[in-house]
């Protein structure tokens, strides 16, 4: 049983660091996409004044 208890321990805690991986890539791609948004920004403004 103590084994058991270890391995679904070692399971809890990897899981739980995935969780907080993945949780910083979701934060990383959503900071990058509104630079990007904020890089956009000033060529569609280009766009409109030529058009």
């Amino acid at each position: 049983m103590r084994r058991w208890s270890l391995v679904t321990e070692k399971r809890r805690t990897q899981w739980s660091l995935d969780i907080g991986e993945k949780r910083l890539k979701l934060e990383n791609e959503t900071v990058v996409t509104s630079h990007r948004k904020v890089k956009n920004k000033p060529k569609n403004t280009e766009d409109s004044h030529r058009g």
